[in-house]
């Protein structure tokens, strides 16, 4: 090796260095699970009579026939205004407790009638309408209220089987009797509760119908606690005939959304909005259903059934971000778990009906992703051969931008690759799996970048011992392997400098 003269202290060559740079390609992908209404107002595209048949027709999945009935269909056309005029609030009570037979219904308005009766009788030279309000409620609770609370029984036909009642039945009942008895009510829905208010002139006087001195309460003790003092301020919904009525068809569809019970549910939070349309809980529970009804589905392996139904769910509300997300997720899911089966072409084939499902996601370039998802794990398990294979074959089957993700994959697998060589001071072996990635890209610059910064590290470990002939021979070699780069030069150059001063 020669020597390099004295030269001043202003044209000291002065080493450089590159660092390694490794590739991962990450692409997450997550159900979603909320689901609430965007407006205060109807949250849907399409009417609740339209969105009930887009219901319907989910019946060769759930195994469950649900359908409207003619009465309802009556009904809820009588009600589209916000009033009823041909059929009477005890009525719509009834077929939205899900008595559905018009003579069973019959029955039910007879002893509604009887109740009125007796009723009429115990307010009787009442002067107020709070004065009437009270004899009501202490009569209904020592008469046809007599059964007690019950939590879940939401139901007007049930109170007159059993005198069993919650909140919903209860309130259903006292104001089914006060507006018979002349006494304007409606009802104020607040977080899982429900109670009557009277309404004389200017005046609003709660009514706790499950207490039986529950008029105008002040901290009075019901079945659902203590009447707060500020009467749930800032919370209170108010509806009158129609929104009741809503109540009790929505209380059904939350039990049977606890019950798992999707399709049903869903169809019970439509009539809900058939009845009161601007209902908030029956909006964002016919959306939870779909959702959760898509995610049950996806956890059995259902994929196609799933797609029906989140699909469903996005033509009565298309920009709903749950079922949006959730779409998108079934189709990776669906793709995925095809291509860890083994099915490769039946998983791209899902991932291009993606791309026409939701136009504008890039489905394509997904394709990719079940490449890399896999050689990820034969990487991790130190299978690089495999893993390089597994690349070469997606190459051959996939389009065009996931041509693209899997060659940038398979330069990662280079660079990740070389740079775990390296870890364990195998630079030749490092520097061999970067020359093999070259021949397959050898316009990409990061191999090139990491073959220089190969050597420099290899020659490092001589640089350390002060031995600066092997420093020389590790940049000649890569000079010799990179002609003319001007990083390894210059390294050449102080190497040879460092020698000269030995």
């Amino acid at each position: 090796m020669g020597t390099i003269p004295d030269t001043k202290p202003e044209t000291v060559m002065t080493r450089t260095r590159l660092f390694l740079a490794v590739l991962s390609l990450v692409l997450a992908t997550g159900f979603s699970f909320a689901a609430k209404p965007k407006t205060k107002g109807y949250a849907f595209e399409l009417t609740p009579d339209r969105a009930a048949a887009v219901v319907e027709k989910l019946e060769a999945i759930s195994g469950k026939k649900v359908a409207l009935t003619e009465d309802e269909r009556s009904l809820f056309e009588d009600a589209r205004d916000g009033k009823l005029d041909k059929h009477s609030f005890a009525d719509a009570c009834l077929l939205a407790s899900g008595v559905m037979e018009t003579a069973k219904r019959k029955e039910y308005l007879g002893k509604l009638d009887a109740i009125e009766a007796d009723a009429r009788r115990v307010v009787e030279g009442a002067k107020t309408a709070a004065e009437k309000a009270e004899r009501l409620l202490k009569f209904l609770h020592e008469g046809p209220m007599k059964g007690g609370y019950e939590s879940k029984q939401t139901d007007l036909h049930t109170i007159l089987d059993t005198g069993k009642f919650n909140c919903v039945s209860s309130a259903t009942l006292f104001n089914v009797m006060a507006l018979r008895l002349g006494v304007e009510v409606a009802a104020v829905e607040v977080p899982q509760h429900v109670f009557s208010v009277v309404i004389d002139g200017a005046r609003r006087i709660d009514v706790e119908t499950t207490s039986p001195r529950g008029v105008d309460p002040k901290g009075v003790k019901t079945p659902k606690g203590t009447s707060p003092a500020d009467r749930y301020k800032g919370q209170r919904r108010e509806v009158r005939e129609l929104g009741l009525a809503a109540v009790i068809a929505y209380n059904h569809g939350i039990g049977l959304i606890e019950e798992k019970r999707f399709h049903e549910s869903m169809f019970e939070s439509l009539r809900a909005l058939s009845l009161d349309p601007t209902n908030p809980g029956a909006a964002q529970n016919t959306i939870a259903g779909f959702v959760q009804w898509g995610l049950q589905l996806d956890e059995a392996g259902r994929f196609e059934e799933a797609l029906k139904i989140v699909a469903s769910g996005l033509a009565l509300d298309p920009k709903n971000s749950a079922l949006a997300n959730n779409h998108k997720v079934l189709w990776h899911r669906y793709s995925e778990t095809l291509m860890t089966g083994g099915k490769v072409e039946e998983a791209l084939a899902v991932l291009r009906r993606a791309a026409k499902a939701i136009p504008g996601e890039d489905f394509e370039t997904r394709q990719a992703f079940l490449f890399i998802a896999q050689a990820r794990e034969l990487i991790e398990a130190g299978k690089w051969d495999e893993a390089l294979k597994l690349y070469n074959d997606g190459l051959t089957r996939v389009d065009r931008k996931a041509i693209a993700k899997l060659k940038e994959a398979r330069v990662g697998l280079f660079l990740n690759r070389s740079s775990a060589a390296m870890e364990k001071g195998k630079y030749e072996e490092a520097l061999k799996v970067l020359k093999e990635g070259a021949k397959l890209e050898p316009k990409d610059g990061r191999i090139q970048n990491n073959t220089t910064a190969a050597y420099d590290a290899w020659a490092d470990t001589f640089m350390k011992k002060n031995d600066w002939v092997g420093a020389v021979a590790v940049y000649e070699k890569g000079l010799a392997q990179l002609p003319g780069n001007g990083h390894l030069k210059n390294n050449l150059a102080y190497c040879k400098q460092e020698e000269a001063r030995k």
